[in-house]
This record gives C-alpha cells, structure tokens and sequence, in this order.
C-alpha cells in the first residue's frame, strides 16, 4: 500500500493543505525476539541497533521506530536501496549491552519479489565465560606432565579450543568433553558439565603408551633407512600424529596407544606409500612392512582461458578409506605436469594452491589406480565453477 505524505503551509492570508501519495515501493520488516528463556517473545526494550550493508558499507543507527520490537524500512529506497545482503549489529550499551543474535544476523533479500518480506531477528543472552584449568600427572610417579588439552563437542566429536595443562582455558556453560595427549602417553578423555556459576579446575592421571615396534623393507629384502613411520589416529583426528624415521637398519620404534583405532603410514621418496591398519595386538610382536615400486602416475593440469591462475599447485592423495589422510603429494611443474607413486587402489584426491597468498584446495574426482608400472590419468581443466568451489585445506580435509 502507497505511503501516505501530508504537506501544509500556512500563510498570512489563505491556508494550503496539499495532499499526494508516493509509492515507496516493497517493504522490508526486521522482527526482533528474545530467545533467552527457551522461547521466542518480543524484544520491545531494544532502542537503537545498526544496519550494514555491502553496497553502502557504512552503519546507521534506529531508535524511535524499535518500541513495538519491529523496525520497517523501504526496500530499494535509503539505506536498503539496491543491497543485496543486510547484517544487523547491535549496540554495544544497555538494554542490548549483553545480548547476541543467534539467527538472522545477517540476511538476504528478495529484490525481484513485489511483496513485504519480513525477517525474525533471534537474540539471547550471551553465556558467562568460566575458566577451565586442567592439571596431569604421570601415573607412575605423581610428577607433573605438560600435555595439551583438547575441548571437543560431545556430539561431533570435533575440536572446540585447543590449551595446555596448567593453564586456564576461557569457556561458555555447556557439555564439552576434555581431552588430555602427550607424546608417549595414552589419551585420556573426561566427560565435562560446566554449569556457567563457578570456574571448574580437573586433574587427570597419564599413563605411558605401548612401544610398537618394526623394520622397513624394500622390494628387494633389503632395508629402508631414513623411511618415515607416522601413525595416525583415525577417530581422533585432532591429535598429532607420532612420526619417527627408520634406523639405518631399517627399525623403528614409536608410542602407540593402541586403545584407539589407528592406521601405520610408510613412505620413502623412491617409493609407493603403504598403509597398515594397526590393531590392539600390534604391539605384541614387532612389524615387516615392505614397501614397493608402486605405480608411477603422471598427470598434467590446465587453465580455461580468463581464469585467475594461482601459484604452488600440488595434488594431494589420500586412499577412499581414509579420505582425510594423506599419503602422498605430487608438485605440479611450470609445464603443469605432475607424478607421484601409489599402490593400487581408489584414491581420493585434492587440489592444493594458493591465490592472493592465500592457501585453499578442491576436491577432483576420484581415481582408480591399477596394478601396473604406470598409469596417465586425464587431463585437469581449472575453470571459475571449479575454483568457486575452493575452501581452506583444513576445513576441506576435517572429517
């Protein structure tokens, strides 16, 4: 419906009331709600908050219109005209001093549609910050042990804050559980309630690690000095994985907590990576892994004409069973060409670069990788729908 605008102007001898209508076209209503208590009820003490757009990049601020908790505004006239995405920031003084928006912080508008569209602001509470301390020990001795400290979310088990023991870790109320790992020691997890009304202080007892223990052949029988032993933990991938090199008689010997499901990563320059699947017995009698040729595969990649090129390009490998590990990595030339050796076997396999200093990977599709000496794989054409699709290698590579 048209706005209405009312003009007088009064004057010594004759009165003139002119009265027209303008069209202001659609309208774009921000509802804000207070989700503190569990549900949802009108935020009406709210009495100023800023706009941001990405056309305009400046802030504004609203007061009278927030009594009712509603704030209307013309889509493509003032502050909103011709923006795309909206983000609402709220002040930092009382009432709102406290508070945080926890839905629709930012939104997106419909400039195509003729109709009002209206938009729910959530807002609550910010939970208290406590501090979380936790203390190890060596079972054994009762000495002290610097171990990190890793808080996971209880249901997806992934890293919220990573700390060092002794050393206070700045936390919101809510269920974590506490991860405590040490080189040479065996995790220990404990199950944490912080309940936002005091600081929390935890002492954990660590344990050594079995030895695992083994020798490093090549094809020929012979030994593979200076080969790298990494064992990775598969479940817990927030933890550093234990790496030693072989001897010069081919042995190894690394900390292996084998309560935790685990994987054995071998590899030298001259050969094929082998993976070796770790169990509880494995630290029961020492290990013969033999590494061999594997099959040379050779690659080229390319640029659709336009496309922004960037630097560093490699493209890394990792088996279709443990798609977040990687075994190996070929270095892409000037020429675009790159090599790598692998066992046989369906990889999956990640495209690493940087473009503006900044590191990020796609995914390719995957390969299978026969039993033979060597193997050209396809050609990789880059275009912007493939490097639309880039992320941070860690973010792309977390499980």
């Amino acid at each position: 419906m048209p706005e209405i605008f009312v003009f007088r102007s009064p004057s010594i001898d004759i009165k003139i009331e002119t009265e027209w209508e303008i069209d202001v076209g659609p309208m774009v209503k921000f509802r804000f709600y207070d989700a503190s208590s569990g549900k949802r009820v009108p935020f009406v003490k709210m009495r100023a908050v800023q706009l941001r757009t990405e056309k305009t990049g400046l802030t504004f601020a609203f007061h009278d219109e927030l009594a009712t908790g509603e704030l209307v505004m013309p889509r493509d006239k003032g502050l909103l005209a011709g923006a795309k995405e909206v983000k609402v920031v709220l002040m930092g003084n009382p009432p709102t001093a406290g508070y945080q928006i926890v839905q629709n912080e930012t939104v997106v508008l419909d400039l195509k549609t003729k109709e009002a569209q209206v938009f729910d602001v959530v807002l609550a509470k910010k939970k208290e910050l406590k501090s979380l301390i936790v203390n190890a020990k060596e079972e054994a001795t009762g000495g002290p042990v610097l171990a990190r400290v890793y808080i996971l979310d209880p249901r997806a088990g992934k890293r919220v804050k990573i700390g060092v023991t002794g050393r206070g870790l700045r936390l919101a109320a809510g269920k974590y559980v506490v991860a405590v790992w040490k080189k040479g020691f065996r995790l220990k997890k404990q199950k944490l309630n912080l309940d936002g009304e005091k600081d929390v202080g935890i002492e954990v007892k660590l344990e050594p690690a079995p030895r695992l223990k083994g020798t490093i052949l090549g094809g020929d029988g012979k030994a593979l000095p200076g080969a790298s032993v990494r064992i990775a933990y598969i479940d817990e991938d927030y933890l550093r994985q234990e790496h030693v090199l072989a001897s010069d008689k081919g042995e190894f010997e690394i900390p292996f907590d084998n309560e935790l499901q685990a994987v054995l990563l071998v590899n030298t320059r001259e050969n094929a990576p082998r993976l070796v699947e770790l169990t509880k017995k494995s630290v029961e009698q020492d290990l013969e892994v033999t590494l061999g040729d594997g099959c040379e595969v050779t690659g080229k990649l390319t640029f659709e004409k336009g496309v922004a090129r960037g630097t560093d390009y490699a493209v890394l490998w990792a088996r279709q069973d443990y798609p977040a590990l990687l075994v190996n990595f070929g270095e892409v030339n000037d020429r675009g060409e790159y090599s790598v050796r692998l066992e046989p076997g369906t990889y999956c396999r990640y495209l690493e670069f940087e473009l503006d200093e900044e590191p990020y990977a796609i995914v390719l599709e995957e390969v299978k990788i026969p039993a033979a000496e060597q193997h050209q794989l396809n050609l990789i054409t880059l275009d912007k729908e493939a490097l639309s699709k880039r992320k941070d290698p860690e973010e792309l590579l977390r499980k």
